[in-house]
């Protein structure tokens, strides 16, 4: 693993396009995810973005950073960082798969009769999928 560091260090243009491609691949994935748990009709809660957020806060605050002054890539716990990396990264694709999850199950709960003046409401039919 401190190899890919050293790498992304030595290639910061790569290793940022890398990286980007990795969170939108992985924001692609708990789309998916929460999509196909609408289709087998697993509704789940709202309230789990709350939780999911708070860690990710909670992640964030206590995320070690390293010194810049020091110049030393490895400062710090290696592991440390990467054990809070795995906690940020994963509480992300978790609210994404909730809220989106919620959002295809929101048209069926909203009970709007197709007369009302509702313009811009989509509605999800799981044939779609």
């Amino acid at each position: 693993m401190e190899k890919i560091v050293i790498w992304s260090a030595r290639n910061p243009i790569k290793s940022r396009a890398l990286l980007i491609f990795v969170q939108i691949m992985s924001l692609l994935t708990a789309m998916v995810l929460g999509a196909q748990l609408f289709i087998i009709d697993v509704e789940l809660a709202a309230w789990m973005v709350y939780p999911l957020f708070g860690i990710f806060c909670t992640a964030m605050l206590l995320y070690p950073y390293r010194d810049r002054s020091s110049g030393n890539l490895f400062s710090i716990d290696f592991k440390k960082r990467r054990r809070y990396d795995f906690i940020l990264a994963l509480s992300c694709v978790l609210a994404v798969c909730v809220s989106f999850n919620q959002f295809l199950f929101a048209p069926e709960n909203l009970n709007v009769s197709p007369t009302s003046s509702a313009t811009s409401l989509l509605i999800v039919n799981k044939g779609d999928f």
